[in-house]
């Protein structure tokens, strides 16, 4: 929610901007998520890149301007809120934009998602594979992509997999 995205900000943060273009915070948060090495900077700055995106007028923004490559390189991070929350960041960011489909698989985020398909946390998991679906969704080049590499034996794994959290 937004309450916890200002929270992890902080109070000093100036407010998320929700209904409107804003190219300047886009950029400083992708500066913040490529120039940190601190677990709690990168959380806020993920979190903050994922409500950016959901106005798609940001969308473009945060292409043009590096922040699709700086999200992919998060999905190795070690911290487990970095890598769900880039995620759901970049699951935002293909939501019926064909250019983000096609960078996100360019910059190798379609290799990186599957291999959080075996992470340790479900909220990862669940994450990931909500992310290939978005990639995936009317993009037959992502489709290939996917099938190429495996993913759907990963998938399906997913599925028979115990954990009751991955049948839902």
């Amino acid at each position: 929610t937004i309450s916890a995205c200002r929270s992890i900000l902080g109070s000093g943060h100036r407010s998320l901007p929700e209904d409107k273009q804003d190219r300047n915070e886009v950029q400083q948060q992708i500066l913040n998520l490529n120039n940190s090495d601190i677990p709690i900077k990168k959380q806020a700055a993920t979190l903050a890149l994922y409500y950016l995106a959901s106005n798609p007028a940001n969308q473009g923004t945060i292409r043009e301007t590096g922040g699709i490559e700086a999200l992919v390189r998060q999905l190795g991070d070690g911290d487990t809120a970095v890598k769900e929350y880039t995620t759901e960041a970049l699951s935002e960011l293909s939501v019926n934009n064909l250019a983000n489909q096609n960078t996100i698989r360019e910059a190798g985020g379609i290799t990186a998602l599957m291999g959080l398909l075996e992470d340790n946390d479900a909220g990862v998991k669940i994450a990931s594979a909500l992310a290939l679906s978005g990639l995936a969704r009317d993009n037959l080049a992502n489709q290939d992509a996917i099938r190429e590499a495996g993913g759907i034996a990963l998938l399906i794994a997913l599925l028979e997999d115990d954990d009751a959290v991955m049948k839902e």
